[in-house]
């Protein structure tokens, strides 16, 4: 379900969670995620070098776990890109 290329993935608002999240793969109906923040949640999460969105200058963090969810529960995709050294991360 993951995407091969890395550069595939984007970045969507979770209508459930009210926060963004890291697409990481899809397939016909739903969509692997991880999810992204401004905080360090105990050691659940792993800084990134650079913010995906260019405009925020605080620090970004994204989940270590991926989730899975239907396709619906997210909104449109976002202009933000992930830097090189991010993906691995990913």
């Amino acid at each position: 379900m993951k995407y091969k290329n890395k550069k595939k993935c984007h970045v969507r608002q979770n209508y459930i969670t009210k926060h963004y999240s890291a697409i990481i793969g899809e397939d016909r109906e739903n969509f692997e995620y991880k999810g992204l923040s401004h905080e360090k949640y105990r050691n659940k999460r792993v800084k990134l070098n650079f913010n995906p969105n260019k405009k925020d200058r605080k620090n970004s963090w994204i989940d270590k776990k991926s989730r899975i969810s239907r396709k619906n529960k997210f909104g449109k995709k976002k202009s933000w890109r992930f830097d090189k050294s991010d993906y691995e991360k990913l």
